[in-house]
């Protein structure tokens, strides 16, 4: 996953503090997410819009590790 390696890349020094939102091109259409940097950290990522099949990526647990992975 291409989001997960660019976010384990980023320094936190460079995060600045707030709510931002991008988008990309999932299997099956577009896939909306919006990150909350809280103290320099990514502190979550909420998908806000969504249209693959879980068997391509499961919302709960990929995202999760999503999370896990660029807090790291």
């Amino acid at each position: 996953m291409a989001a997960i390696a660019v976010a384990s890349e980023l320094s936190t020094d460079a995060l600045k503090d707030g709510t931002f939102t991008g988008e990309g091109m999932g299997n099956n259409g577009t896939i909306a997410v919006e990150v909350t940097i809280t103290g320099g950290e990514i502190s979550d990522i909420v998908f806000t819009k969504f249209s693959d099949d879980a068997e391509y990526f499961d919302v709960e647990k990929d995202g999760k590790e999503m999370i896990d992975q660029a807090g790291q």
